[in-house]
């Protein structure tokens, strides 16, 4: 009897290890994907409330100059700052 008693135990033990490591496991990725979800909503917000109409792009030599209409505010980062 005392056999059954200690393998029971032990398969107990076991599993709780395998729940344990699995769940440590598996968290974290669900965290990633939680997240990666934000940053694509927060992505497709910036691009929902920019509302703009190119009407002309006009290039010299190293600038290009765009005009555009119905512009509201959005947070702007030249490209040649993002080279560098």
């Amino acid at each position: 009897m005392s056999k059954e008693v200690i393998s029971s135990a032990i398969l107990v033990i076991v599993s709780v290890i395998a729940a344990v490591a699995f769940v440590n496991a598996v968290l974290p990725s669900v965290y990633g994907l939680s997240e990666s979800y934000s940053s694509v909503a927060r992505s497709m917000e910036d691009q929902f409330k920019t509302d703009i109409d190119i009407i002309f792009i006009y290039p010299d030599g190293d600038n290009v100059y765009v005009w555009i209409k119905k512009c509201r505010v959005l947070k702007y980062t030249p490209v040649a700052a993002t080279i560098q």
